[in-house]
């Protein structure tokens, strides 16, 4: 597993993609601020709040519904834990259905 970690430089795409995908999710904040806020993340590992664990579940299988599988996180919060060489386009569908959903919330 280390070697293909090392030899498809997947730390790199981590790197790479992690940040693509906090600026996303905080620019969604910024246009959303009153339902996605606390955007935060280290490589792909990133994670926003909602304002209730309700709304939370509700948002979470709507993504669902559009095909994207997020993890529900403490109260109110639903993480990204997507594979190590996810591309930029899957990650920019995720936000593009994560924003259809707030727009209409």
């Amino acid at each position: 597993v280390l070697e293909i970690i090392e030899k498809e430089n997947l730390l790199e795409n981590v790197q790479k993609q992690g940040a693509f995908l906090l600026e996303g999710l905080q620019k969604l904040q910024e246009k959303y601020p009153h339902l996605i806020s606390n955007t935060r993340g280290r490589g792909l590992m990133c994670a926003f709040d909602l304002p209730t664990g309700e709304l939370r579940k509700d948002f979470q299988e709507k993504l669902y519904e559009e095909n994207v599988i997020i993890l529900i996180c403490g109260d109110r919060s639903l993480r990204f834990r997507p594979h190590l060489n996810v591309t930029q386009e899957d990650l920019q569908y995720a936000l593009d259905k994560i924003e259809k959903i707030a727009s209409q919330l």
